[in-house]
């Protein structure tokens, strides 16, 4: 919650109250001198939030992922990966620079072998792509549960009437074949409850099947009717 900053320049512990959604100030001390010479500032600004910015932020944050949450990671760390490769070949060059290996260390006055500014950065390069590389392989292998997003979920969608398309299928295999996707949308593909009813609301059903004609698929609900 944000609280109310009335108190906050004359160094109170300032209130408790809930500030309003555009001022500083909670509606008590909005009736005060500074609390309305505080509206009029924020008024002759332009700070004014509309309902339809309030409507449009909502839309938003209800609106389907279109791309799965761990191929989305992925992305990231690729773009991060390209970073550091350059990195490591703009070292390398350096450090070749130099005149081969025998040039890398040097000694100081007092005798002491040092090493070469380069050869360190480069190292260092090599070592941070080394621990990047093991965090993509935990995300890609050891994180096997894969949520995918309204697009994957609308390719896969797409693809499987294609398929029933073209194999000319009647009414009740068409529907047995809704069914079996379905379920193993439900059980492998990790969807978020949101998804899901995307999938199940695009996934239109004709008919209600007996469950011993859909390969054992059980459990099965569209728009919130249980249909298998």
């Amino acid at each position: 919650m944000l609280s109310c900053r009335y108190d906050v320049r004359i160094g109170g512990g300032g209130c408790t109250n809930e500030r309003t959604l555009d001022f500083e100030f909670c509606i008590p001390h909005l009736d005060t001198p500074r609390g309305r010479q505080h509206v009029m500032d924020v008024i002759a600004s332009g700070a004014i939030t509309l309902p339809s910015q309030v409507e449009q932020v909502v839309k938003q944050a209800q609106e389907l992922p279109d791309a799965d949450y761990q191929t989305s990671a992925l992305e990231k760390m690729a773009q991060a990966l390209d970073l550091i490769q350059g990195w490591v070949e703009e070292s390398r060059g350096n450090l070749d620079s130099l005149g081969g290996s025998e040039h890398w260390r040097y000694r100081d006055r007092a005798g002491t072998e040092q090493q070469r500014t380069e050869l360190g950065v480069y190292e260092r390069a090599l070592d941070r792509m080394s621990r990047h590389l093991s965090s993509m392989s935990k995300v890609a292998l050891q994180e096997k549960t894969i949520t995918l997003g309204k697009g994957q979920v609308d390719m896969m969608i797409r693809l499987m009437t294609s398929v029933i398309t073209e194999l000319r299928l009647d009414g009740k295999l068409t529907d047995r074949a809704k069914f079996i996707l379905l379920e193993k949308l439900s059980d492998e593909a990790n969807l978020t409850p949101r998804v899901e009813r995307h999938a199940r609301e695009n996934l239109v059903i004709e008919g209600q099947i007996d469950p011993s004609k859909t390969g054992g698929v059980t459990g099965v609900s569209m728009r919130g009717e249980r249909i298998a």
